[in-house]
């Protein structure tokens, strides 16, 4: 998730156009790497939160509007979601309340809660 919050900070102002595809690849590797990874984290209902956390920084629908800076917003509240709920998960805690704007995205997007994503290298 940090390398996801990385880019988000950054931006894309000044890239080219092969940086702004490589920087996309990244994002999808990086999204491939925690899914596979969440695999090993027993409790069924953080692997689900995780995982949809890190597909919703992926969403792209045709329809979907947002201008790129909500959008690189959203991805940090995303990450910041999941490192505190592993953080949680780890120091032995409940898990924490999502925050407004992932419970906003979330319902924005419901249709995409339950699907999984093709991941491209």
């Amino acid at each position: 998730m940090y390398e996801l919050q990385r880019v988000a900070r950054q931006g894309n102002d000044g890239l080219t156009e092969s940086e702004r595809a490589e920087r996309y690849r990244g994002q999808h590797d990086a999204v491939a790497r925690i899914v596979l990874n969440v695999q090993r984290i027993p409790d069924a209902e953080l692997r689900s939160r995780l995982q949809q956390n890190a597909f919703f920084v992926l969403l792209n629908p045709p329809e979907d509007t947002r201008p790129e800076m909500e959008r690189r917003e959203a991805t940090l509240w995303l990450c910041m979601d999941s490192i505190e709920s592993l953080g949680a998960y780890l120091r032995n805690e409940p898990a924490p309340q999502r925050n407004s704007a992932v419970k906003d995205l979330r319902v924005q997007f419901a249709e995409f809660l339950d699907s999984t994503f093709f991941l491209q290298s």
